[in-house]
């Protein structure tokens, strides 16, 4: 205990001193979220996000509905996948998915008949511009509907108590009614009756830009973090650290894990001032910071091992800070910390959800919604994950590294 103590004082220490690298670790992710928040101000930003239809009527009728989604510009907005209502809620409710339509059994039929019915839209609130476009989306079905009844009613009516299709007279009846209806512009005075219910998979609050990019600058100087420090592994090296410990009656996993807590400590600090900066900038709530940071730390303690893991296969110290780069910038890219999930094409962003850093920025956005949902599940992949990767590490730190 007294030499894992001592191993994390010192890497500690030695980090803390050196402050030009932290300064470029921190400052580089700080100013280049600066930047890219310039950037998307300026210019027009199309969002991208997944609607879930649950279609339990499945009829003509309401599958329009669904395809309106799919329509015009909302199809580079959203991308429309069927599912049914048991694995709609699952999915909302851990927040995959922009919104969730459900769509009642006996839609069509009470359409037809002019009926009040109710389709029903659960929306994400770790997300701010998407659920809000699939609201006014539907409301404009909605509306629409509603005026097809109010000029067509009785139409619609006799068609929904016939037992077979109408002929061709009758469809062209309907036409010249619809038109007449148009010239004459008939006072539409009743209520719609197909209304939307709104619900939300937690309470819903407005987050504006800078509050929304907070998370992916804090994941971006996450990477950066884990990429240094991983590297000291090499400076042990040159200095002939880790041939000691190997002589010596420390065990290399006692060296690692010491290590790895001062990384996670360091990463969770950086992490806690990164996002009660970006809250207090946003004017933003700062509920959930603490659990977020705490995950944070987490996150970067399992990066900094897959960064050491990468840099120790390699035989030179060049090869192995060049392999780390590249996979940290390509997490940075594909992950959202530089370009937002939601602005992303569809199967960039399913991919990107995919990556290590992507899956965990998601699960913060939640957590700063106020969504726990699954987080001890989420927390035990994260450990049996950083696990496999330390026994990896330490493996190659006695078996050839140290040498």
């Amino acid at each position: 205990m007294g030499g894992f103590a001592a191993c994390f004082r010192k890497d500690l220490k030695r980090w803390l001193r050196d402050r030009a690298a932290l300064a470029v670790w921190v400052g580089v992710p700080v100013f280049v979220g600066l930047l890219l928040a310039l950037v998307f101000g300026r210019g027009e930003t199309r969002p991208q996000g997944l609607l879930l239809v649950a279609d339990l009527d499945q009829t003509l009728a309401s599958r329009f509905v669904a395809q309106a989604f799919s329509q015009g510009e909302l199809v580079r907005m959203f991308t429309v996948q069927a599912v049914t209502l048991e694995e709609g809620e699952r999915r909302i409710r851990r927040g995959d998915g922009s919104a969730l339509l459900v769509i009642q059994e006996g839609f069509a039929e009470r359409f037809l008949r002019s009926e009040p019915q109710v389709l029903k839209l659960y929306t994400n609130p770790s997300q701010a511009i998407l659920p809000e476009i699939a609201r006014e989306t539907a409301e404009i079905l909605a509306e629409a509907g509603w005026y097809l009844q109010q000029a067509m009613g009785d139409e619609l009516r006799r068609m929904a108590g016939a037992d077979a299709w109408p002929g061709d007279a009758a469809v062209a009846a309907l036409a010249i009614r619809a038109s007449r209806l148009i010239r004459e512009g008939r006072a539409l005075l009743d209520g719609p009756p197909i209304q939307i219910e709104e619900r939300s998979a937690a309470p819903q609050r407005t987050v504006n830009m800078t509050e929304a990019m907070a998370p992916g600058v804090v994941f971006m100087a996450l990477l950066f973090l884990a990429f240094g420090l991983s590297g000291d592994l090499w400076e042990e090296k040159s200095a002939g650290t880790l041939r000691r410990i190997v002589a010596s009656p420390v065990r290399m996993e006692c060296f690692l894990a010491s290590k790895t807590l001062a990384a996670m400590v360091l990463i969770g600090a950086v992490s806690s001032s990164g996002l009660v900066l970006g809250q207090w900038l946003a004017g933003g709530s700062m509920r959930g910071i603490a659990v977020a940071a705490l995950w944070a730390a987490l996150c970067g303690g399992a990066l900094f091992l897959l960064m050491a893991l990468l840099q120790t296969a390699c035989r030179t110290e060049r090869q192995g800070r060049t392999l780390a780069n590249v996979a940290a910038l390509l997490l940075l890219m594909a992950g959202g910390s530089m370009f937002p999930l939601e602005m992303m094409p569809a199967w960039m962003a399913r991919a990107g959800r995919l990556t290590p850093n992507g899956w965990a920025l998601q699960e913060m956005r939640n957590i700063l919604a106020g969504n726990y949902d699954f987080l001890f599940w989420k927390i035990s992949a994260i450990l049996v994950f950083s696990g496999l990767v330390f026994a990896a590490v330490s493996a190659r730190l006695r078996k050839g590294f140290a040498s």
